[in-house]
């Protein structure tokens, strides 16, 4: 029987176009390596820390976990589609945000840097800075 099924490619460039729950992975456990295999699990079940507090704190980042959801907007009542970005350091710390704006610099490290994984991480800043009515967590190379 021939499967007809077709699959997405999903990128970081066309992730957000997908359904809620599509994930993008830089890492991805070896057969029987169960501390990177714990690593992914945690960083995408319970990250270790939110990215909003270490505003104006230097994080590195190796592997990024994307996963779509969507969100009710409590002002309008519409429902947002938002990335929620896990950034794992290389000694496996995670930091989760659930913001376009980190989404928007993760998307601009892999056209500057290629895909992720990054071989001993990249350092960033993270920084906070005004958006219209509110406020938005953005990335700053250091």
């Amino acid at each position: 029987m021939e499967n007809t099924e077709s699959t997405a490619i999903v990128s970081i460039g066309t992730i957000m176009n997908q359904q809620p729950g599509t994930m993008l992975c830089s890492i991805a456990p070896k057969p029987g390596d169960r501390e990177q295999a714990k690593v992914v699990y945690n960083a995408m079940n319970n990250p270790t820390h939110n990215l909003r507090d270490f505003v104006n704190k230097k994080i590195s980042v190796e592997n990024v976990l994307i996963e779509i959801n969507d969100i009710m907007n409590e002002e309008t009542g519409e429902v947002d589609r938002v990335p929620r970005t896990v950034l794992i350091s290389p000694d496996g710390t995670s930091y989760r945000a659930t913001s376009k704006g980190v989404f928007n610099s993760i998307k601009n490290a892999y056209l500057a840097f290629g895909e992720a994984p990054w071989e001993g991480g990249i350092d960033f800043e993270v920084k906070q800075i005004s958006v219209g009515r509110g406020q938005m967590l953005t990335l700053e190379m250091v």
